[in-house]
């Protein structure tokens, strides 16, 4: 449902994040990282939760951090895009660790936003 509505306001989402007339870097995620996450989702009647085992966890904060540090070295501010699905889940990994990591899905920037990836998360830190 919140994805929903997040969807909704991709004009404000956009806006928010993204400047006008101007490319924006961004962090994606390997596909893999995508394709663990979602596998690791457990719907349970309380509602969903990741169970990624420690190794993975970790393997993908590592890469976070350093694709983070990466950005905040350039003056940029960290945004993680991802597809639509996994954002929540990615959301909830990293929020603990990075609070003001800001994590938005394809589904909510507006089609005339240009971005520029200068960084991929990945579980092997090869990206």
């Amino acid at each position: 449902m919140t994805e929903y509505v997040r969807q909704s306001l991709k004009k404000a989402i956009s806006s928010k994040y993204f400047p006008a007339n101007e490319t924006t870097s961004v962090i994606t995620l390997d596909p893999k990282v995508e394709q663990e996450i979602m596998a690791s989702v457990k719907q349970t009647e309380q509602g969903a939760y990741l169970t990624l085992d420690p190794e993975t966890t970790k393997a993908i904060m590592n890469s976070v951090q350093n694709e983070v540090t990466k950005l905040e070295n350039m003056g940029k501010t960290p945004i993680v895009i991802t597809s639509p699905i996994v954002r929540m889940y990615f959301k909830k990994l990293t929020e603990d660790y990075f609070k003001d990591l800001i994590v938005v899905s394809y589904n909510e920037i507006e089609s005339n936003v240009e971005l520029q990836s200068v960084g991929i998360i990945s579980r092997d830190g090869d990206k």
